[in-house]
């Protein structure tokens, strides 16, 4: 009987209880913050595959709207297909294509879309892009929404104020608003800068090729980001 007492006695340990329930918390905490953290992990990776793939549309966009402003210049300016080919966007027929003042000239500019026209334009910044840095001409970069069909629900959300049919600068979107009647949807994430020089370092009046480099940059978490392309356009219909 003394012995089955003792025995009883041993069995009954609380303090061991205890630990076991302190350790099992302690792998359910762990296991808890691992999950959380890639959980979390795997929502920033999906936001920047998100964003980069934005980023590489717009930049894709910066060529492609400068190659149209190439080929645009010789169908424009057909009388002058040798001298005219980087004309800067906007000149009027007739335009002097020997002017170097009147042709696209190694600098960094925006580049958006005029929505009262559908046509692209050039504006010279001067600055390139550097969202490393504070600089206020980093302001002239930004994109931002307009909704060129207001009233119209295009993306079917049941909110036409939701709808983001252009990115287009600040420039054009005060022009937007103020000449056209566009609705102003807030301004984007993301920058972008075109970057011209010319090959052989020759003046645009001499050169025969153009080489552009399309920059989207955009900041996460306070880091900036970026996308870069870039890609030679020449006076091949010389």
């Amino acid at each position: 009987m003394f012995f089955e007492k003792l025995k009883n006695r041993f069995r009954k340990k609380p303090a061991e209880t205890l630990v076991e329930v302190i350790m099992a918390v302690f792998i359910v905490a762990t296991g808890s913050a691992a999950a959380t953290t890639l959980i979390v992990t795997a929502l920033q990776a999906n936001t920047f595959s998100r964003d980069n793939l934005i980023a590489l549309n717009l930049a894709v966009e910066g060529i492609e709207a400068m190659r149209n402003i190439r080929d645009t210049n010789w169908l424009k300016f057909g009388y002058d297909k040798e001298n005219c080919w980087n004309l800067l966007p906007g000149a009027a027929p007739g335009t002097d294509c020997t002017v170097a003042a009147n042709l696209i000239a190694e600098d960094s500019y925006t580049i958006e879309l005029d929505p009262s026209i559908y046509a692209w334009g050039l504006t010279p910044v001067g600055t390139p892009l550097d969202l490393s840095a504070e600089l206020a001409t980093n302001d002239d970069y930004q994109l931002g929404f307009i909704d060129v069909t207001p009233g119209i629900d295009t993306n079917s959300d049941g909110d036409d104020a939701n709808d983001r049919d252009l990115y287009v600068t600040s420039e054009y979107i005060d022009f937007a608003l103020t000449d056209l009647g566009f609705t102003n949807n807030g301004t984007s994430n993301f920058y972008r800068m075109v970057q011209v020089t010319y090959s052989d370092g020759l003046p645009p009046e001499d050169s025969e090729e153009m080489i552009v480099n399309s920059l989207v940059g955009w900041t996460a978490a306070n880091v900036p980001h970026r996308v870069s392309l870039s890609t030679s356009l020449t006076n091949y219909l010389k």
